[in-house]
């Protein structure tokens, strides 16, 4: 069973994310224990994609694909914004955290820490980012 999602490149979006979460776990069949988790990934991927990889007033849409694989929820997020992989930024934050008292970042931190595994790949001008929970 597969599942997509679009989100405007709208901090108000973010509203529906919850919304989202839940129908993910009710379509899936899913542990409801897997909604703060589900919703704090979505919450944290898409407002970055919205603050930080997409022009201001800008016009994208940002998608989101959902699918059981191997008894594995499977996220992944696709975004028109500039080239970012999360992946080599989770390495580096993770030697500059333990050196320094910095601000920022956590969140991928946090991502990667929730989930079983992260890819990044980019293609036809977008960033995908799956997240394996």
């Amino acid at each position: 069973m597969k599942k997509s999602v679009l989100i405007k490149n709208n901090i108000n979006e973010i509203g529906r994310l919850k919304d989202i979460s839940q129908e993910i776990v009710n379509d899936f069949e899913l542990d409801n224990n897997l909604i703060f988790n589900l919703n704090l990934i979505l919450e944290e991927v898409i407002s970055n994609i919205i603050f930080y990889g997409l022009e201001k007033n800008s016009i994208s849409d940002i998608e989101i694909h959902i699918e059981i694989k191997d008894k594995l929820l499977i996220l992944e997020i696709i975004d028109e914004g500039i080239f970012f992989n999360p992946l080599i930024y989770i390495s580096d934050s993770q030697n500059d955290y333990k050196e320094e008292n910095k601000i920022g970042g956590l969140g991928i931190l946090l991502i990667e820490k929730l989930s079983k595994s992260l890819e990044y790949q980019y293609y036809d001008n977008k960033n995908h980012l799956i997240i394996y929970l």
